[in-house]
């Protein structure tokens, strides 16, 4: 499950660039202690012809959809979309029976009102303007429910990126996670790949502040392409009203 976590979750901030196995060039490196994980450098990138940019984003909507069908076979009912029954800092945490959890969310530190998502064992994205600084402890959860805390120990405002403002920053924390927290690799994605991807509905899980998560779709792209938008929501993707979720304060960064 944690390659399919890792094809579905990407970062609000920038989510363009988070979708793993995206067509698209782009420098890579392999993650440290995670021989499996590349990490894609968020910058310029060549632009596909027009005719490979469409056949791209037609897989990659595809991709997405099956993957969700996979996980979500009967859909997802307005009392399925909380994550945890319990969750303590200190004691951990007890996942609940969403039909979400067959997912790995365990790369993502949950608490203090703000989060942060793995890219590597070692290094976490946040958006810039949420307090996450050195010296701030991370918390996540195992998939057996065991808290593991990191302490941050830099914290790199990204600032412009290819000429476009990016609301995002990288933390590296003092040591690696061990390997049973889960890793969300970052991929490539052309921005043509972006533009193209503009009305096929290709689904996206997300998490939000109330330890919830639920299903976006990808509607458009801005910042010339390099940013995909989720729609507020699920209706496109025929799910109840119920389980769509509006963008409020404490979301900013969830994945």
């Amino acid at each position: 499950m944690r390659r399919l976590a890792a094809l579905l979750l990407g970062l609000a901030a920038c989510a363009g660039a988070s979708l793993s196995a995206c067509a698209g060039p782009g420098a890579s490196e392999v993650a440290p202690g995670r021989d499996a994980v590349a990490v894609v450098a968020l910058g310029p990138q060549d632009a596909l012809a027009g005719p490979e940019a469409e056949e791209a984003a037609r897989a990659l909507a595809e991709r997405l959809r099956a993957e969700v069908a996979a996980v979500l076979p009967d859909g997802l009912a307005a009392g399925e979309t909380a994550l945890f029954k319990r969750l303590d800092r200190r004691a951990g945490g007890v996942w609940s029976a969403s039909p979400l959890n067959a997912l790995d969310f365990s790369g993502v530190a949950w608490g203090g009102g703000v989060v942060a998502t793995l890219v590597t064992d070692r290094h976490a994205l946040v958006s810039a303007h949420v307090p996450r600084e050195a010296g701030s402890v991370l918390t996540f959860v195992t998939r057996d429910g065991w808290p593991v805390e990191r302490r941050v120990a830099a914290k790199a405002v990204l600032g412009r990126v290819a000429g476009t403002n990016v609301d995002l920053a990288v933390l590296t924390l003092e040591a690696p996670v061990p390997s049973s927290v889960a890793v969300y690799p970052l991929g490539a994605i052309d921005a043509d790949v972006a533009r193209a991807l503009r009305g096929r509905e290709a689904p996206l899980v997300v998490t939000y502040a109330g330890r919830n998560a639920t299903l976006g779709t990808v509607f458009g792209a801005t910042d010339g392409g390099r940013r995909l938008v989720l729609a507020a929501g699920s209706a496109r993707l025929g799910l109840p009203e119920a389980v769509g979720h509006e963008a409020a304060w404490g979301d900013s960064g969830h994945p």
